[in-house]
């Protein structure tokens, strides 16, 4: 794994940098998405998806892979301006709750370091043939206030105590997100060519990363860490380890908790009183398993009346979302046929959703209580034959 850069060099929130480091990033991302030969913008991103679709997701590749993608992708930009960071985009902040995305990407156009008004590299890029010529779209994205539901399932991710569970519990807000951000970010060919996608990628690594601080013992399986990632040109071990890595995060230290000093991914405060809500009933639905579309798993208790137009904020009767991040034609059925990419197998996987809070409000204290899920599109439509079975749930009460 090679990196010319100094380092280890910090990876900061992008609403925190200086308008010279934004700068730099702007022109960073020009100058790599005017590459066009191998190397280039085009070509990098057109690993995760279309044309090569390289990416895992739904096994416990995704956060490996993800972060020496990153890294590449970093130190391409590094090439153009040594000195330039990737930033992250902390989707669970007041700011982004208040605001949704950050300025930085919202702005179509932006003054450059000579005083010249320019596209915004950050807003959007090119796409790649058979549909070059177009650039990447996001629709109107869903309500802001929707970002609240993250902080549940982040919380989630967080209290897992091994990487199985970890892994695969942060893929729903990760997924979230991209369902949220919608149009080229809404499915896996195009993702990575919208620019957002690699400071929303940023934050996924960044819990990662700080829980392998919180848990600095627990091993990824050896099968996972033997992996190779020819087209990165690096292996899952060369990323493993935080105290090897090139770059780290900026740091929110806090208290210590028991003897350790920890990073939080939203203020100890916050993570304590989330994760003091006890008991807690967490709803877990099975055998899930990858989608050419993306799909919101809605669930709602005691409304069996409760559809796609049902409210979500103040609804005392709303208990969370599960994400399904849809693979595109091509990749589904490779999935289907051959197994994801590194897998060798079909891949099922579950999804749990902390519905203890509507729960609380909406069943009485002992009483049974109904769970109607809905199946919605990325538009938010209801989908009448979902291509895959129903899945089954199952409640677990965690003392």
């Amino acid at each position: 794994m090679d990196n010319d850069t100094k380092g280890p060099f910090v990876r900061k929130e992008i609403s925190q940098l200086s308008a010279e480091e934004l700068q730099k990033l702007r022109t960073a991302y020009a100058l790599l998405q005017q590459e066009l030969e191998e190397g280039g913008y085009q070509q990098i991103a057109g690993l995760h998806g279309f044309p090569d679709y390289h990416c895992p997701h739904g096994n416990l590749d995704f956060l490996p892979w993800h972060r020496a993608y990153l890294l590449r992708f970093e130190q391409a930009l590094q090439r153009h301006v040594p000195d330039v960071t990737l930033p992250y985009w902390d989707w669970i902040s007041q700011e982004s709750q208040a605001r949704g995305l950050p300025d930085a990407v919202r702005e179509i156009t932006y003054v450059n370091s000579e005083g010249i008004e320019v596209p915004n590299p950050l807003y959007s890029a090119q796409l790649p043939l058979p549909v070059g010529g177009q650039s990447t779209r996001r629709r109107f994205p869903l309500p802001s206030s929707r970002l609240l539901e993250l902080e549940n399932l982040l919380a989630i991710a967080m209290q897992q105590t091994n990487f199985s569970n970890f892994s695969n519990s942060l893929e729903n807000p990760h997924n979230f997100v991209h369902f949220w951000v919608g149009g080229s970010m809404g499915q896996v060919p195009f993702a990575a060519f919208d620019p957002i996608f690699w400071i929303h990628h940023a934050y996924v690594d960044r819990q990662w990363y700080i829980w392998q601080q919180n848990n600095p013992e627990v091993p990824v399986p050896d099968d996972v860490a033997q992996n190779i990632y020819e087209e990165l040109d690096m292996s899952a071990n060369d990323i493993l380890d935080i105290n090897n890595l090139p770059y780290e995060y900026d740091e929110s230290i806090e208290p210590a908790v028991g003897s350790r000093r920890v990073i939080t991914p939203f203020g100890l405060a916050k993570f304590r009183a989330v994760e003091s809500m006890q008991p807690r009933v967490e709803l877990t639905i099975h055998n899930l398993s990858m989608t050419s579309e993306s799909f919101e798993l809605r669930i709602f208790l005691n409304d069996p009346q409760a559809n796609h137009t049902s409210p979500i904020d103040g609804n005392p009767h709303f208990a969370g979302s599960v994400f399904l991040f849809g693979m595109g034609e091509t990749m589904h059925s490779m999935e289907m046929d051959h197994g994801m990419h590194h897998s060798g197998h079909k891949v099922t996987f579950e999804r749990a959703v902390d519905i203890t809070k509507a729960l609380n409000l909406s069943a009485r204290q002992g009483g049974n209580f109904d769970i109607k899920m809905l199946i919605l599109d990325i538009d938010g439509q209801p989908v009448e034959n979902p291509p895959f079975e129903m899945p089954s749930v199952s409640l677990k009460r965690h003392p």
